[in-house]
């Protein structure tokens, strides 16, 4: 994939009843979204079909959370990436530290990412070490095990076709900062492997969004709770010009 955007991807996780998403999704429509600028909404399963409405005509595009590896059949509780393609979707994550810490494996995240190639979404795969894994200064060795596991174990056309994500687990949902030094390290440690787009994602909020951006090899940002309000996933958005 070629990078030539700034991505900003906002996860929802498991937030806002119905109500709520109306009200932050027309806030968003009321922002301008730059040319340059990918802005991308990753709302809980439920809220999607609700989403693609409202953003009908918009430049936003829809994620999902997470996608099944299966492709159909009887898999009680799953989603698969055709149920995602046929709402319109375009983006999926895949991998996130979450679901990771409850027993997801790489190849797990792998089969994920082709099922999700094969109907043409684009996985965003996110990457990342523990706190121990970082104070023994192992982010680069694990993020790259991660990498040839999950992504360099498909076809180079396959790896190509998707986004990474660094995402280190002792700055999501804690509220501490990975100094942008860091992550542009493993930014350029994971292009390095494969030239693909590189977002950083963990604690980012509006007023620490640009220190990111601003690093050579990130081409955007991940965003949590930040993006639960409009305000300040539109000062995200302007914090990418």
């Amino acid at each position: 994939m070629t990078v030539n955007k700034v991505y900003i991807a906002g996860n929802w996780k498991m937030n806002l009843h119905r109500e709520e998403s109306v009200e932050l999704l027309k806030g968003l429509r009321e922002g301008k979204i730059p040319s340059q600028v990918e802005a991308i909404l990753c709302p809980p399963f439920l809220r999607l079909e609700g989403a693609a409405e409202l953003l009908e005509g918009s430049p936003y595009k829809l994620g999902a959370q997470d996608v099944s590896k299966y492709e159909n059949g009887a898999h009680t509780g799953e989603i698969s990436a055709s149920m995602l393609k046929d709402l319109g979707l375009s983006y999926v994550i895949v991998g996130h530290s979450e679901l990771r810490g409850e027993g997801q494996t790489d190849e797990e995240v792998s089969q994920k990412v082709r099922a999700a190639l094969r109907e043409g979404l684009v996985p965003i795969v996110c990457l990342g070490e523990s706190e121990e894994e970082y104070d023994r200064g192992l982010s680069l060795e694990t993020v790259a095990r991660q990498l040839e596991e999950s992504v360099l174990s498909l076809s180079p056309e396959e790896a190509e076709k998707v986004i990474l994500a660094y995402e280190p687990l002792w700055a999501i949902g804690t509220g501490k900062n990975c100094p942008p030094e860091v992550a542009q390290e493993v930014a350029a440690h994971l292009k390095g492997k494969l030239k693909v787009p590189v977002l950083y994602g963990g604690s980012v909020k509006g007023n620490n969004a640009g220190e990111y951006l601003s690093c050579q090899d990130i081409d955007g940002v991940l965003v949590g709770g930040a993006s639960l309000k409009a305000e300040e996933f539109l000062t995200i958005v302007e914090a990418a010009l």
